[in-house]
């Protein structure tokens, strides 16, 4: 079996190109003496080269930071424009499955561009990102003319880790304003983001909306955001208020 697998592996890296046929000769050589060697399958060689072949390399290098990331960047846009297509010839429980999916790759997209920094650089602008993670949460969920995000942030530089942690949390409750707050009269989702007296940071995401489901601390998302605040020792509060519902975090930074 082995004897065949060798075979086959020899065939087909020799049914290239002329001008191809030195340089994956001695890629065939190399990995059948690594084989050889090491007592490895021929298959998982095969693979394992397979992949470090995909993620690099570039002018005899793996791809950079910055050349991954933005390899994700372009993956994640494509992901958002396939759900962003689905959504629309789909039913109202699989079209709320496809906006959840968009708001998660939206905030992993924020988390990117917001990596995309100087490596040296270990703090960033919050108010800039919550305005940039709101921005494109209204793009992707194609939001109408009766459904509104009003964003007002104090300029904040806090570090990479707790930005990480808050834009997570409020991508989980812009994403359920957005399932769960309006009905067909729409609302608007306001989104604050200061200092408080007492020193700490307050991000505050209240809706107008009507929907009893919204106030819901339970659930999948409900615990996520619970779990990212504990993280950045920060403290979460709900509440139903007369004109919708609201959500708050407090954290030191």
């Amino acid at each position: 079996m082995v004897e065949a697998e060798v075979i086959n592996f020899r065939h087909r890296t020799r049914s290239t190109q002329p001008g191809q046929q030195s340089w994956r000769k001695h890629l065939e050589m190399a990995v059948l003496d690594y084989c050889e060697a090491q007592n490895v399958g021929l298959q998982d060689a095969v693979d394992a080269v397979s992949d470090f072949l995909r993620e690099g390399p570039v002018l005899g290098q793996r791809l950079s930071v910055s050349e991954l990331r933005h390899r994700n960047k372009n993956e994640m846009q494509f992901l958002i424009s396939s759900m962003k297509h689905r959504r629309r010839t789909r039913s109202a429980d699989e079209t709320a499955s496809c906006d959840a999916c968009i708001g998660q790759v939206l905030a992993l997209a924020n988390l990117n561009d917001m990596l995309e920094v100087d490596e040296n650089e270990q703090r960033t602008d919050l108010s800039a990102n919550c305005l940039s993670l709101a921005n494109g949460m209204r793009d992707a969920f194609c939001l109408g003319e009766n459904i509104h995000i009003e964003v007002e942030a104090e300029a904040l530089s806090v570090s990479r880790d707790v930005a990480r942690n808050v834009l997570l949390i409020l991508n989980e409750a812009l994403t359920n304003a957005m399932k769960h707050a309006f009905g067909e009269d729409g609302g608007t989702v306001r989104i604050k983001l200061a200092r408080t007296s007492a020193g700490e940071v307050e991000l505050v995401v209240a809706d107008d909306g009507c929907a009893v489901a919204s106030s819901s601390a339970g659930g999948s998302g409900g615990s996520l955001i619970d779990a990212l605040a504990s993280q950045i020792d920060g403290r979460v509060h709900r509440s139903r208020t007369d004109s919708g519902f609201r959500l708050s975090l407090n954290f030191l930074v």
